[in-house]
């Protein structure tokens, strides 16, 4: 037998093998399937978080969008300048309360006399508080329907007025400790 007949022997069943092995797979039965149907939650769903609330310690970092210094290592508050902002992606427009944990400074206090803190959503003001004694105060306030869009991050902050300046020129306010929104439920 002449070598180059084995030779087209072996290539035939070769191809032989593998289109028969092609029109096997083409036989195998549908394995596909349709999605679940999918179902709206109820209007009246409560979101599984209860805030949105950036605590300030050393995790926090790209939620801060401006006027917060960096932290002293292991210390859970941060310094603000005259306008900290932090940014927060709610999922549902109403429901929600404006909530800060400030600490007023005494160093600060003797320096101003008093500070006054505003608090802000999206750059509109909500409630302003003056202070004349140091310590560490909760301070929430209600947010007005229209001011919180899920589209886009909503900012949160703080005007403060009465500011020590360091020696090195930096302006400094209150101490944050946290700063966000609160679920309080849908009206």
């Amino acid at each position: 037998m002449n070598r180059f007949a084995a030779d087209s022997t072996g290539v035939i069943w070769r191809l032989l093998a593998t289109f028969a092995a092609g029109a096997l797979c083409a036989c195998a039965p549908d394995m596909s399937f349709p999605p679940p149907m999918q179902r709206p939650a109820p209007a009246s769903a409560k979101p599984a978080m209860s805030g949105l609330v950036v605590r300030m310690n050393e995790m926090a970092g790209t939620e801060i969008a401006s006027g917060i210094l960096p932290n002293d290592p292991g210390a859970p508050w941060r310094w603000t300048g005259r306008q900290p902002r932090v940014r927060v992606w709610p999922d549902l427009a109403d429901g929600w309360r404006f909530h800060a944990r400030i600490t007023i400074v005494g160093a600060v206090l003797q320096k101003t006399g008093r500070q006054t803190v505003t608090a802000s959503v999206n750059d509109h003001p909500l409630e302003q508080r003056t202070f004349q004694q140091e310590g560490t105060v909760e301070f929430e306030s209600p947010i007005p329907a229209g001011l919180i869009r899920i589209d886009t991050p909503t900012l949160i902050g703080l005007d403060i007025g009465g500011l020590l300046v360091d020696a090195s020129g930096v302006e400094r306010g209150v101490l944050l400790h946290e700063i966000g929104l609160r679920w309080v439920g849908a009206k």
